[in-house]
């Protein structure tokens, strides 16, 4: 699955804070899979979920 070793390669590449969140995002959707909101047309069957916001700056 090429495409997780990608995301797994971005997320190793963030600040550890940003990691931190990513994890704790997965575990919320593994303990409730239903979290987040179910989405309309065609999306239907997908849900949602969103995380808290994070803000970088470079400086």
């Amino acid at each position: 699955m090429p495409h997780i070793n990608e995301a797994a390669e971005r997320i190793r590449k963030l600040h550890p804070y940003v990691t931190q969140e990513i994890k704790q995002g997965v575990n919320d959707l593994v303990t409730g899979p239903l979290a987040g909101y179910a989405l309309r047309h065609e999306l239907a069957g997908l849900r949602s979920y969103s995380g808290p916001d994070v803000h970088l700056s470079d400086s």
